[in-house]
């Protein structure tokens, strides 16, 4: 495995580092550079590694805020609107205009 490859490797164990990343506080280059330079278990990723319980327990604290009465009348006032637009096209309301030819009869008969 070429070192391209190997520092692929240990950034997809710590999502966080495209946080930074995308946050514009350090660069792939300047991660690769220090990886190359001290390894991967070296004092100068901890800043970098922030493990996902963190992330795993901001989304059940969210989960635990959500009022179950908004979601169900929310819930109620879509499947309302999706009956009325049932209603307003009913396959029986469309009415059919095509009639087929008879099978042996020409155009001019």
């Amino acid at each position: 495995m070429d070192k391209k490859e190997e520092f692929k490797a240990f950034v997809r164990k710590y999502p966080s580092f495209a946080t930074y990343v995308q946050n514009k506080a350090t660069t792939w280059q300047e991660l690769y550079e220090l990886w190359d330079m001290y390894g991967d278990d070296d004092k100068v990723f901890s800043k970098y590694k922030t493990y996902t319980t963190n992330d795993l327990n901001n989304v059940i604290t969210s989960i635990k805020n959500i009022n179950m009465d908004n979601v169900k009348k929310n819930l109620n006032s879509i499947e309302k609107g999706i009956k009325l637009l049932q209603d307003f096209v009913k396959k029986e309301d469309i009415i059919d205009t095509y009639e087929p030819r008879p099978l042996f009869r020409k155009f001019e008969d």
